[in-house]
């Protein structure tokens, strides 16, 4: 991997990239290259990295960063913004840089925007579960990504409307513990209750799982399900998670894209339910689909 130097005065000078006020946990600040520093003719976005003094940190972002560069597979998907560059500040690495998508909607703003109708938002699940799927099914000479740190705030939407993934430093290429992992993750216990399916270990401060292809579509599944129910559907107690899917099959919501929230919780292999979850917008007013309307009709 090649690097880029530069000098504190340097980096002090660089303009940050303006994010909604929705966006958290960007791991540093998101800073913009400035012409001088073009790479192969593309501006360039450099992560400068909070955790640049934690060693073991920045080796196990370095090496999924390197060996995700040199896998063509992982490459060749355009959707992924994989980081090109390391970037030292005096002589010290500090972060990555990647092209910089100048003109972007973050997909977490979109899906959490309430005056965007349901049919724009699970387009855009419905191109998220593509995506997942696309990198599920790729396999590298030496290693198998998985996205690990899922969340709908790590996807873009282009001026072009092609959906993109970013903050691929955190993906998991089969180091010995996750850099990060979704908040999706971390914010269940009921996942610990699942061993043969969800790996938990703990990494010496917090029990963290395994990154593997059930744990991502685990979050995609959340992802989806919480857009449906605008609410966060990772924290509800297990009696009223599957009293509220019973609810959604009452009003007819399709079978297949409820067993798959159904199946998230159970000792079987997650799916991906990419090819139902557009179809949610046909069963009456989406306000019906909501947590809350679950809530009122049975005085909860």
């Amino acid at each position: 991997m090649k690097i880029i130097n530069l000098r504190m005065h340097q980096v002090k000078r660089l303009k940050e990239l303006e994010l909604d006020k929705s966006i958290f946990n960007t791991e540093g600040l998101m800073l913009i290259l400035n012409k001088k520093f073009k790479c192969d003719g593309k501006r360039m976005l450099f992560k400068y990295l909070d955790a640049q003094d934690d060693e073991a940190i920045m080796a196990r972002k370095n090496f999924i960063v390197s060996m995700l560069n040199s896998e063509e597979n992982y490459k060749n998907i355009d959707q992924l913004i994989i980081p090109e560059y390391g970037v030292a500040v005096d002589s010290k690495l500090c972060g990555f840089a990647m092209p910089l998508i100048e003109k972007n909607t973050n997909l977490g703003y979109l899906l959490n925007n309430e005056k965007i109708e349901l049919d724009e938002k699970t387009y855009y699940l419905h191109e998220l579960g593509n995506l997942i799927d696309k990198v599920h099914r790729t396999n590298g000479k030496s290693i198998k990504m998985y996205f690990g740190d899922l969340n709908e705030y790590n996807f873009i939407i282009d001026e072009n409307n092609n959906l993109l993934a970013i903050d691929l430093d955190s993906a998991y290429v089969g180091q010995d513990m996750p850099v990060n992992m979704s908040y999706y993750l971390l914010k269940n216990n009921y996942i610990k209750k699942i061993p043969m399916k969800y790996q938990v270990r703990s990494n010496g401060y917090v029990d963290v799982a395994i990154p593997n292809m059930n744990t991502d579509l685990y979050c995609y599944n959340m992802i989806c399900l919480n857009t449906i129910a605008n609410e966060s559907m990772h924290n509800i107690d297990m009696n009223n998670y599957f009293k509220y899917l019973e609810y959604l099959n009452n009003l007819g919501v399709n079978k297949d894209l409820l067993d798959s929230f159904n199946d998230i919780y159970l000792p079987v292999d997650n799916t991906n339910p990419k090819d139902f979850i557009n179809e949610t917008s046909y069963y009456g007013k989406t306000h019906k689909l909501t947590y809350k309307a679950y809530t009122r009709k049975y005085n909860i």
